[in-house]
Parts: structure tokens; sequence; C-alpha cells
């Protein structure tokens, strides 16, 4: 049965192939309208003359000695290779740029002290301390004043309003005095107290920048922002962190084929233990961090 199916399968197809060979030979020999042979007309086309140019012979000139010891011309790499006996990188035509040093190191980062200090006194009547002699500093000059109760420092801008020696007696028996003076700071018109054997601290921050390449250096600067120009460069003073006791420096190399350069600053700081500050734009707490009661 298959097999009959398969003999009119083969029967079918081959009609079909006779009726598309005579189809294309019958279709092909009739009658239909015969495309006329035509020539192309105008004259003939002429031809365009080409522009003329002038050329030039260039001469390039033989490649010199850089500093770097490299000749080289337009796309001349340089070797780098491997050292086996050292293992060490090595070049031949390139040096890498040098390592240019920072320039700048932090000298001193503390709390500012207060323009005066009182660093002694002497007292010449035991019944009234009053009449005593205060022994006064002034941190701006270096002056040491001698000053009295009543009496006004113009040149340092303070007067002496009050001295007082207490004596404390401590759980030992022992006897302790606690000699304070009482100036009015001009400058400010508020009074402030000074503790024998007590340093006393403002509510800024004493910065000192120095150079090891350039001693000639000592910047002070007092606020965020603050800058510098040297011939090393450019600094601006970015952030202050009392915390870590760090500054954080941007400089800009006067080499403009370097990038602005972000350096943290610290220094060691050292603590006081008789360090005290007291109201009246000074803090009143005494700690062994001197930043802690700044905040």
């Amino acid at each position: 049965m298959n097999r009959n199916y398969d003999k009119l399968l083969l029967i079918i197809a081959v009609l079909l192939l006779a009726i598309g060979i005579s189809f294309v030979f019958i279709g092909g020999s009739g009658t239909g309208k015969q495309i006329p042979n035509l020539s192309p007309v105008g004259s003939d086309y002429s031809p365009l003359p080409l522009p003329k140019f002038d050329t030039t012979e260039a001469t390039w000139a033989e490649a010199s000695e850089q500093s770097t010891g490299w000749i080289y011309d337009v796309f001349t790499p340089p070797k780098i290779y491997i050292n086996l006996d050292t293992g060490e990188w090595v070049s031949e035509g390139w040096t890498p740029a040098p390592d240019v040093p920072y320039g700048v190191y932090l000298a001193e980062l503390s709390r500012a002290l207060y323009r005066l200090q009182l660093v002694g006194y002497i007292e010449e009547d035991f019944k009234d301390a009053s009449k005593s002699l205060l022994l006064v500093v002034d941190q701006e000059t270096d002056d040491n004043l001698r000053v009295r109760v009543g009496e006004v420092n113009a040149a340092a801008q303070f007067e002496v309003k009050d001295f007082q020696i207490k004596r404390v007696f401590g759980d030992d028996g022992s006897i302790t005095k606690l000699a304070t003076a009482t100036l009015l700071d001009s400058r400010t018109s508020k009074e402030v107290i000074l503790t024998h054997g007590q340093i006393l601290y403002t509510n800024g921050v004493s910065i000192v920048v120095r150079s090891d390449e350039d001693p000639t250096i000592e910047w002070k600067p007092k606020v965020i922002g603050d800058s510098i120009s040297t011939d090393l460069g450019d600094f601006t003073l970015a952030k202050i962190d009392l915390n870590d006791a760090t500054i954080d420096i941007l400089k800009d190399h006067l080499d403009d084929s370097y990038d602005q350069e972000m350096k943290t600053l610290s220094v060691a700081v050292e603590n006081d233990s008789e360090e005290s500050s007291s109201d009246n734009g000074v803090d009143d707490a005494t700690n062994a961090n001197p930043f802690d009661s700044m905040f």
C-alpha cells in the first residue's frame, strides 16, 4: 500500500513539473510589444580640468636628547622590563616624575592662651592681700608687668580690680594658698579671673605650621580657609579636628602638571594638669585633654 502511495506522489510531481515547463515555453512565445532599440543622443561629455596644487616637501628635524636621556620620536614608546637578577622594574628612555615633598608640617596645635597670665605675686601685707604686687605676663609682647589693685595698664589694656588670697585646708591638715586676681579687660569690657599656678585658655586654637624645606615659613592660620603662598606652593587650611588633634591642608602645586594634594597633619599635644579656665569668654572646666572643654 505504501509503495502505491509513493508512486502516486511521484506521478503528481512529474505532472506538475511538466505543466510548469510547458507554461514557461508557451508564455515566452506569446506576442507582446517589442522594446524599441534607441541610441543615445546629445554631445559628448567634455573632461573637466584637474586643479593644480603646490607641493611642499616636509623636513623633519632629528629628535633631540631630552633631560631624561630618552631620544624619542612621535610614536617611540619607553622600554619597561623586569631585571631578572634583582626582580626590580627597569625603564629605558623614561624617568618617573620625582616625588615632590609636601613641604610643611604641623609644629603646634593647642588651645590659645589668654593674652594675660598671673605668674606670681609678692605679699607686702599678710593681713591685706589687696596690697600685694602682682606679676603678670603679656603673652602678645612677652613683657613682664608689675601691677597692683586699682592700677590701669594702658599698653596691655587691662585694669586690676581685685586680688584675694584664700587658704584652703586639706584633709591631711595641709594649707594651700589660692591666689586669684580679677582683671577688667579693656578690649572686651569683661572681667577675667586669673589664678596663680594655673594657665588660662581662651576658646580659640593656636596653630603653627612650619617647613623643613624652607625654614622661613612659619604660618599661623586662624580659621578654616586661611591660606599662604610660598615658593613650595599655595597652602590652605581646610579642616580642624580637635578630637584627633589634626588639621587638613590643601596644597596647590606651582607646577600645573601636579594635581591638588590634601594631607592630614598631626602633632603630639602635651597635657597640662594645672590648666584651668574661667567665665567671660574662656572655659570654666579643668580637663586633662586641652580640647575637651571646647565643646
